[in-house]
């Protein structure tokens, strides 16, 4: 919806396991949204496919993350042998065109079988 807020929520203990092109908890932040006071505990962010961006709370944002946590997560890229594609690995977002401000990410994995010579890592 136009200018969403989205505040408090938590994630524990979750598997997203997602073949699209943005693949977290959340795919698309866009850019009126605003996601602030949120926690992703223990999450495991699996895909199998070349996403452009792959990312704890988002795969890919355009809007506005604020205090945000990120712990003890995995990121995990299965068997992709595409080179076409930049792969974008984030422990907030996997690709970011929006802002991420007072936001942290402890104790994550990147977990990688891919062949792509295009994987990048952010955090």
């Amino acid at each position: 919806g136009v200018n969403t807020t989205i505040s408090g929520f938590v994630f524990q203990d979750i598997t997203v396991n997602n073949n699209t092109q943005y693949s977290a908890v959340i795919a698309t932040i866009n850019t009126d949204a605003t996601i602030t006071n949120c926690k992703v505990i223990n999450a495991n962010i699996t895909t199998s496919t070349a996403n452009i961006g792959v990312g704890v709370v988002a795969g890919y944002n355009k809007g506005t993350i604020s205090n945000c946590t990120v712990n003890e997560n995995a990121l995990t890229l299965n068997a992709i042998t595409t080179a076409s594609e930049n792969i974008m690995m984030g422990g907030v977002s996997g690709l970011n065109d929006g802002k991420i401000e007072n936001s942290s990410v402890e104790l994550i994995s990147f977990v990688t079988t891919t062949t792509s010579t295009r994987t990048y890592l952010t955090l």
